[in-house]
């Protein structure tokens, strides 16, 4: 809860100059009647821990690592849960049950049986995959355009009515494929498997979303603006096997097609006895394309690699797999080993459970196991990253109030929440489909479906920027104002207002690039907090705190959110500036275990666009002085300043001597030499006491953290 010290506005003002002879002024307001909100550093700050290719995890979690790791003083750790992103099912445990034992193959549920010590977990891909494209490895591939007739796409069985309750055209399953180019075509021809669709519908989108598709996604955006019905659009079915659809009499040019299931014949292959393998639909093949001289002529590209068929994106897909299906080349860190490696140095953990392509008992099991072990749990995410995967907002919450049900009947006070969103798309005027809409369906749907009571808190990831190859200069100046605009939107939800928002992830990019190892990438990270902190956030995790190397994207010069750079046996060679930015955090809020304040701050010192050239943030601490962070995200100029308090209509002074931490460009610069890259000067940050006689300078590109002294 939010609580002033007292009624009395307050108001700091910087004094800055930008040369001996003219002077400027910047000026940042702290607000008693107007405070933003309230945080325990020690439970805010927060790292995550990620998957990784095989071998990496006994790499990275060596005893010399794992100290420099928690040297940065970071307490919660999430536990990512990359199977989730790579179309994948987590065996969370090794040792577990098949539903169909003979063969080892159906639906897993790992063992909850404590004797073990899980050092290593595995993902298993999906038998009946229906997505081209992910958002791990991707080196997958669909079985609906794959060349092999005995393979099948299957949809989830939990979306089916037999599960939801509801009539299955209340979650209507779909693929979509790109043919790649627009095609004059007039017919599909569907092989089906079993269960088949007896009541389908097939459009092609409209011209004007080609980009939005290629660049954003969310294929399903049911709206008459987005899919254009062909001439012949509803179709039934009465069997398996090939269906010869007509289109149209004339040819329609197309580019992606989309079909839309909504009744299924509720049919299981011969010999099934598990209910699930009757639940969906299933596809064998797709063909599209026209009738030419008589015959039939295909224009889709079928192979079984991701590289050489035509792209298909599904709405979910089944989770049964087998056992041959383990994917040996990622592995996840051991729960086990996870909580007694020391890394999570006792706190309580924010654990993922897999849920797009998982079951609800997997997911339980184990909620079960750590709480048998007695290992601190401070919430559980349910699935990852729903909008990166095009996953329909009704779809993902129906899953959702499944898996919560389950497992709140067994630990009613566990905090359950997500959905850790791959990013927010801002609520803009030429936005199709902004977040906000999305994040309204979900909710609103838990709400209908009285399972809203499940949902504890929301948490996305937050990497602003995709074009790493860009200047970061601008993209500095314009990342506070996209957090702000990303959070009011999703505040402006009435059954978000209430909840704690949780930062799941959060660095420069999702993509590597150069400026994430610079000072720059050090910036970012401190005006994220700082602004996240601003509008309430309750806790953020910082996304690059195991070692690792550099990497290149898009050709662009090599970087990576990493704190640490390691060589190849794992040993850290060198720290890069956001292991020091995030030193300079700890200066900035500390002492690290108290409830500390934060005030409104903004400064006047803007680009003609209005965007802050200096980022700043207060805290009130609890012996009643001050502490700023300072960003100046001038590449070259630097300013200095002087410090005032203005308390009402009358002017104090602050309490001197001045406690000055500062990080830029001489302690920390990095060369360029592509994978080789590497810090040049790599100094910690700097401490100095400033006296009232003193001026203060903020260099170009820096971090700055300012405490005054106690009256």
């Amino acid at each position: 809860m939010k609580k002033c010290f007292s009624s009395l506005a307050l108001l700091f003002l910087l004094v800055l100059s930008t040369s001996a002879q003219t002077a400027s002024t910047l000026t940042v307001y702290f607000d008693s009647a107007h405070l933003q909100n309230n945080f325990v550093p020690l439970k805010t700050f927060g790292v995550g821990v990620d998957g990784h290719e095989k071998g990496e995890n006994d790499r990275i979690f060596q005893p010399q690592n794992i100290k420099a790791m928690l040297s940065v003083g970071f307490k919660p750790v999430t536990y990512r849960l990359r199977t989730e992103l790579g179309n994948e099912v987590w065996h969370w445990n090794p040792e577990g049950t098949w539903s169909n034992a003979k063969h080892h193959q159906g639906y897993w549920v790992s063992s909850t049986d404590t004797a073990s010590f899980i050092s290593l977990s595995y993902g298993y891909r999906l038998s009946h995959r229906g997505n081209t494209i992910d958002q791990a490895n991707n080196d997958g591939y669909s079985r609906i355009t794959d060349g092999d007739k005995k393979s099948f796409w299957k949809s989830n069985p939990y979306l089916d009515a037999h599960f939801t309750g509801e009539a299955n055209a209340q979650h209507p399953q779909w693929i979509i494929v790109d043919l790649g180019c627009d095609v004059p075509i007039d017919a599909v021809k569907i092989l089906w498997g079993k269960p088949f669709a007896t009541s389908f519908t097939v459009d092609y989108a409209a011209k004007t979303v080609y980009d939005y598709f290629d660049n954003a996604g969310y294929f399903e955006i049911n709206s008459p603006q987005v899919w254009k019905p062909f001439p012949l659009s509803e179709f039934t079915n009465k069997k398996s096997g090939n269906q010869f659809v007509h289109l149209a009499n004339e040819l329609v040019s197309a580019r992606f097609l989309r079909i839309r299931m909504k009744e299924s014949s509720g049919k299981a292959p011969k010999g099934s006895s598990d209910v699930r393998d009757g639940l969906g639909y299933a596809i064998k093949e797709l063909f599209a394309g026209r009738i030419e001289h008589g015959k039939f002529r295909d224009f889709l590209h079928h192979a079984a690699n991701a590289k050489e068929q035509s792209k298909v994106y599904v709405s979910s897909t089944d989770p049964w797999h087998r056992s041959t299906d383990m994917d040996s080349l990622t592995e996840q860190i051991g729960i086990d080993r996870f909580y007694r490696s020391g890394i999570t140095s006792g706190t309580p953990a924010l654990l993922s459970a897999g849920l797009l392509y998982d079951t609800p008992e997997n997911a339980t099991g184990l909620v079960d196991y750590v709480t048998k072990k007695q290992y601190a749990v401070g919430g559980v995410e349910l699935g990852e990253e729903p909008d990166g995967q095009m996953v329909n907002a009704a779809d993902f919450a129906e899953l959702y109030a499944q898996w919560s049900k389950k497992i709140k009947e067994l630990h009613p006070t566990l905090s359950l929440g997500g959905p850790s969103l791959q990013g927010i798309i801002l609520d803009q005027l030429d936005e199709p489909f902004p977040t906000k809409k999305w994040m309204q369906g979900f909710v609103s749907y838990l709400d209908k479906k009285k399972s809203l009571s499940n949902y504890n808190f929301f948490s996305f990831e937050w990497y602003p920027f995709d074009s790493v190859c860009a200047p970061s200069a601008l993209q500095l100046l314009q990342a506070p104002s996209r957090l702000d605009k990303a959070m009011n939107d999703m505040r402006s939800i009435s059954a978000l207002k209430p909840l704690p928002f949780f930062i799941s992830e959060y660095g420069y990019s999702a993509f590597a690039g150069i400026s994430e190892v610079t000072i720059q990438g050090a910036l970012m990270n401190a005006d994220i907090v700082g602004k996240f902190l601003s509008n309430g956030g309750e806790k953020a995790f910082l996304y690059g705190w195991e070692p690792n190397n550099l990497q290149s994207d898009f050709g662009c010069p090599a970087g990576n959110n990493m704190l640490f750079g390691m060589n190849d046996k794992g040993k850290i060679n060198y720290h890069t500036a956001a292991y020091y930015g995030a030193e300079m955090m700890r200066h900035w809020t500390e002492p690290f275990s108290k409830p500390l304040q934060v005030y409104s701050a903004s400064s006047n010192v803007k680009t003609t666009a209005g965007e802050e050239i200096i980022s700043a943030y207060a805290l009130r601490l609890p012996d009643e002085t001050w502490s700023l962070l300072l960003i100046n995200k001038d590449s070259a100029k630097s300013y200095p300043i002087k410090l005032k308090i203005a308390n009402g209509q009358s002017e104090e002074s602050i309490s001197y001597p001045l406690t000055v931490y500062q990080y830029s460009g001489e302690q920390y610069q990095w060369k360029d030499d592509g994978l080789n890259g590497h810090p040049l000067k790599e100094l910690p940050p700097v401490k100095k006491a400033i006296q009232r006689s003193e001026a203060l300078l903020l260099p170009p590109y820096s971090l700055t953290v300012v405490r005054s002294s106690k009256q």
